[in-house]
């Protein structure tokens, strides 16, 4: 259930950073839509931010809970 638990938390921050960024390029063009709708950007940030950045709040949960992972994969 904890690894279930760390990947939710993985695909939850990825998306939750993709539309906050997302708000920049907003404010230049006053459509929110457009811009989180545009598979180039959203192709850039899959490839050179996203994978990343999604990362830390996983790591932060894994941390937390690094002996109860231990007890599982060992």
């Amino acid at each position: 259930m904890k690894s279930l638990t760390l990947l939710a938390i993985y695909v939850a921050s990825f998306i939750t950073i993709y539309l906050m960024l997302s708000c920049i390029p907003a404010i230049a063009t006053n459509n929110y839509l457009n811009v989180i709708q545009d598979s180039t950007w959203l192709i850039l940030y899959s490839l050179l931010f996203g994978w990343w950045m999604a990362l830390f709040p996983a790591r932060e949960y894994y941390n937390k809970h690094k002996t109860d992972f231990n007890r599982i994969f060992n």
